[in-house]
Order: structure tokens, then C-alpha cells, then sequence
């Protein structure tokens, strides 16, 4: 959920091409896999300078999750204000509430609740995009990783703990193409790849496809991208299963 602000849909279309496009159908997919808001509110900055910018308040029927700075690439820490009772919603704005559970998600913007679990994700990533699982209870993180820009597959609750499917995505510092093994074992180590995937031969013949279609320079730097199905209950208890072959891209 890249929120663009001023830019309308057309607007970023026209300027970016397809690839803003798909971007927007990979937002509207992934909202689809959350549970659905009650409300979502957007109050304008006050003033040029108003330190809370625009803020982004989403309803649910217990809480609302408050965002500050939604237009612009670096929003705020965000706020779990829980619902003063069953029929009343917390006002919008930036006033102190009486309860308020803090989170430490600057830089992120809010991609959905899913029972217990709260998602975020960078407002502005580079290459792979960062995300986060909270505990929508404590604001406590549970989970964080990175994915590809085509986003999560599935999320789902079982048995009380959430299951997500996503490529995985890891931003290497080095060219598979330049130093084909080398690099590999370099970003495979820092990118803590699962062993039976690390052990597999380099993915040099996706770099090169990859590459020639994005018309990249070689020695630019690879990301690398995986299947992952990851199971996360509320303690933080962790399940991991990588499937398939993985693949490359250059960095943009």
C-alpha cells in the first residue's frame, strides 16, 4: 500500500506507464486479502507545516488504527486506539487518546488486520519491500521481512495463527552475472536462505533474462526472489517452508 497522496490513479498511470498499474492492481489485491475496514478517514494537514501531515485513520470494530504523514514517502509511527464501546469510533486526528497503544512502524504504511495480527509494509521501498506483523493487541513485533513488489499471495487465519505466502524478495549488494558464485553465496549467506535453496546452483540464466529485459548494466546489483509460506502464532512462534526455484532481478 504505497500511498501516492496528490496522485490520482490516471495521474501516476500517465506518468509511469504499465508498471504503475500493476503496482496499483497488487495494492487492490492484497487489501482484498485482509479483513474489511469498517471505515478508512483521511483529514488534510491543518497547515504547510503541520507536523502531523494527512492523517489516515482505519476502523475496525474495535480499534482504529491511526497513521500520520500518508502524504508523504516517510509517514509517522502509527497508534492502536481501541473503540470507547460498541457504538462509538475514535474522532480523527492527532489528539492525545486516553488509551493508545504506540507502534514503531515509521516509515511504514498499514496493509490490513488479519484477526489478532496487524500487517505494515515501506511507504517507500527500494527493490524488495520491507514488512512487518504485529500483535494487534500490544503493537509487539512478531514478524519482519521483505517481499516482492507483486505482493502476498494468500493470508489466512489457521487454527489462530496467520499464514501468508509471498516471494520473498532480499536486495544483494553484488552482481550474480559479475561473480556468479561468488555473489550467490554472498547474498544467500546475508539473505539467510533456507539451506536445500542455498545449496542450488546460482540463478544466473533468471539474472540474465532478467537483466536483458530491464536493459540493467551487469554489474548492477541482484535481488533475489523465493517462494516462501510462513505460519506465525501470537507468541512469535515461527514455521517456514520455502518451495521453488528462485529467481533474480536487477535492483531498480
Amino acid at each position: 500500500m504505497m500511498h501516492r497522496g496528490a496522485l490520482s490513479l490516471f495521474s501516476v498511470i500517465a506518468m509511469f506507464g504499465p508498471a504503475a498499474l500493476h503496482a496499483e492492481d497488487s495494492v487492490s489485491r492484497e487489501a482484498a486479502l485482509f479483513d474489511r475496514p469498517a471505515a478508512v478517514r483521511s483529514v488534510p494537514p491543518k497547515t504547510d507545516n503541520d507536523p502531523a501531515g494527512e492523517i489516515r485513520c482505519t476502523y475496525y470494530g474495535d480499534f482504529m488504527v491511526r497513521e500520520t504523514g500518508t502524504d508523504s514517502p516517510a509517514p509517522g509511527p502509527a497508534a492502536i486506539i481501541p473503540a470507547p464501546d460498541a457504538g462509538r469510533r475514535p474522532a480523527c486526528n492527532a489528539a492525545p487518546a486516553a488509551r493508545t497503544v504506540p507502534l514503531k512502524t515509521e516509515e511504514h504504511a498499514l496493509l490490513g488486520r488479519k484477526g489478532p495480527f496487524l500487517v505494515f509494509e515501506a511507504a517507500d521501498p527500494y527493490g524488495a519491500v520491507p514488512f512487518i506483523v504485529l500483535d494487534a493487541n500490544t503493537g509487539r513485533l512478531i514478524y519482519s521481512d521483505g517481499k516482492h513488489t507483486d505482493g502476498l499471495r494468500s493470508v489466512a487465519l489457521e487454527g489462530g495463527a496467520l499464514r501468508i505466502r509471498y516471494p520473498r524478495a532480499f536486495n544483494g549488494a553484488c552482481s550474480i552475472i559479475k561473480d556468479e558464485a561468488g555473489c550467490w553465496s554472498k547474498i544467500a549467506l546475508a539473505a539467510n536462505v533456507p539451506p536445500a535453496l542455498a545449496q542450488s546452483p546460482p540463478p544466473v540464466p533468471a539474472c540474465t533474462t532478467a537483466y536483458r529485459r530491464a536493459e540493467a548494466p551487469a554489474d548492477g546489483p541482484s535481488m533475489i526472489i523465493y517462494d516462501l509460506d510462513v505460519t506465525l502464532d501470537i507468541s512469535g512462534r515461527t514455521q517456514v517452508n520455502s518451495f521453488g526455484t528462485v529467481g533474480c532481478e536487477p535492483m531498480p
